[in-house]
């Protein structure tokens, strides 16, 4: 391991723009804050990853050695060469930001070191592919050879299992939680469909993607999009796991292969980057490209997205660029101080749910440009909202399901069986926040009811998702409180978690001020 005093004193040569004298600022490429690295020797950068707080960034380059920056101060706070045999494949910090874990696949345990110092703190004795902190940071998911594993934090004491692997499948993605695991088959040699298993409902769901190794996935926070970029393929493929008909969008901009894909906190973005040394991001709601960041002169193989703020940080890899480049995405959208507000609320409405990209983020900020009048209105929509809805009975099922009586535990199960096709999605945040055991496993036989799922009204998806956005960017007490009262009214349930996330956000944001 690299001392901290030995990193520290190489600041100031990591931050300069390669050929820029000392002292001197560098020239940034349109939609960039900071440009730093270029090290002859380093060889590129292959993974990024932010903490929780945003405040630092850590960097893994072709030397294995991982290096953490304090984004806000621009300064390099230490570098840790801990792993020997294989490539750190991820990286991932504690909630609080203290501490940060590293995987890097057979022969290698699992790391967990302290965030500013790089001193390591502990070891899990598995073969960790891929490792993140739970929401909380109490404890630690493991994508393992066989089973998805969870270990305490602190303690690393192994506490559960969850097998994923059946027969040939091979690991190609986990999703932070360990909850869903993306796997592939090579039978014969011959390339399978990509799978995706659910491990709490023992679902699994047959990808139609090209019969190609995946490359790099991607799976939203919401656990709502799957993106996956297969080998030496210049095309992305992306599935709403909500349509029962797992109909495949395909979002091509890139001119050769794509390496990086990366969901933002909100699941709302997602920034892919390639070896057309291009970064690409994209609005998830209508599947086109905001906008296209050159900056880089060799393949891009790493992106990140900073957790609570628009920036998100490239690594390119070469032999002559192998910098590390921090976006701001706020500038490729429009600005509510640029933007006059339209005058016809109905017409902001309307717009809002527009398929088309510029059209629904121009209604985006001419609603924030709105003021209270359109805050007034909308207020008046949700309290309409409140008032219709009632969810008492679902509730009152999912308490029976831990009744002691078998006999009352059966009769709310079946029930709730019945009504699978019209609950499917507060079933699954039930499950979520479920603590007792025989609720878990009750709710886990419900989710492998097979059923059809009611189509999903897209237009009101957007309008509804475009308005959360616009709340957490105004982020006042009265937005605020807006949230909280979308997340308890809305009927659709996937744009309550995400008002209830946005919420939460911004709580985080405001702390940190």
């Amino acid at each position: 391991m690299l001392s901290n005093s030995d990193a520290m004193t190489r600041t100031d040569e990591i931050q300069r723009l390669d050929g820029e004298p000392s002292g001197q600022e560098p020239i940034l490429p349109e939609g960039a804050i900071w440009k730093f690295g270029n090290e002859p020797d380093a060889n590129g950068i292959y993974r990024l990853a932010y903490s929780s707080n945003g405040k630092l960034l850590a960097t893994r380059n072709r030397k294995n050695v991982i290096s953490i920056f304090d984004v806000r101060a621009r300064k390099l706070l230490c570098e840790i060469d801990g792993h020997d045999n294989n490539w750190v494949e991820t990286i991932d910090f504690s909630p609080d930001s203290r501490f940060f874990v590293t995987a890097a696949g057979p022969g290698e345990k699992v790391k967990i070191w302290q965030a500013q110092t790089g001193k390591l703190e502990a070891e899990i004795k598995t073969d960790g592919y891929a490792a993140y902190f739970n929401r909380n940071g109490s404890s630690i998911q493991v994508l393992a050879e066989t089973h998805v594993e969870t270990y305490s934090w602190p303690g690393v004491q192994l506490t559960a299992q969850r097998k994923w692997k059946n027969g040939a499948d091979v690991r190609a993605g986990m999703s932070r939680d360990g909850r869903i695991v993306v796997t592939y088959q090579t039978i014969n040699r011959q390339i399978q469909r990509t799978q995706v298993i659910d491990l709490e409902t023992k679902s699994k769901i047959q990808l139609d993607g090209p019969t190609e190794i995946p490359k790099s996935v991607a799976i939203s926070p919401n656990r709502i999009w799957i993106a996956v970029a297969y080998h030496r393929d210049e095309k992305i493929q992306l599935w709403d796991l909500r349509d029962p008909h797992q109909k495949k969008y395909v979002l091509a901009k890139h001119d050769e292969t794509v390496q990086s894909l990366c969901f933002s906190a909100d699941s709302r973005f997602l920034v892919s980057s390639g070896w057309d040394e291009k970064v690409i991001v994209w609005d998830i709601l209508t599947r086109q490209p905001i906008a296209q960041f050159m900056g880089h002169t060799e393949h891009v193989n790493a992106t990140a997205f900073s957790p609570l703020d628009m920036t998100f940080a490239s690594g390119a890899s070469g032999t002559s660029d192998t910098s590390t480049i921090v976006w701001d995405l706020k500038q490729s959208l429009p600005q509510p101080e640029t933007v006059k507000a339209a005058l016809d609320y109905d017409q902001v409405w309307n717009s809002l749910g527009a398929q088309s990209l510029p059209d629904s983020l121009l209604a985006t900020t001419q609603f924030m440009a709105g003021g209270n009048e359109f805050l007034d209105l909308l207020e008046e929509r949700v309290g309409q909202m409140l008032d219709a809805k009632t969810s008492g009975s679902t509730d009152e099922s999912i308490k029976l399901l831990d009744h002691p009586e078998w006999e009352v535990r059966e009769k709310a199960t079946l029930q709730l069986v019945a009504m699978r096709g019209q609950m499917d999605t507060e079933l699954r945040l039930a499950l979520d926040a479920a603590s007792s055991p025989e609720i878990k496993a009750r709710l886990s036989r419900i989710l492998r009811e097979k059923f059809t799922k009611p189509e999903t009204n897209l237009v009101d998806l957007r309008r509804w998702s475009r308005i959360v956005f616009a709340l957490e960017r105004l982020n006042t007490p009265r937005t605020q409180k807006i949230l909280q009262d979308i997340a308890t009214a809305s009927v659709d349930l996937d744009i309550s978690l995400d008002a209830k996330e946005a919420f939460e956000r911004n709580q985080r944001r405001n702390q940190l001020q």
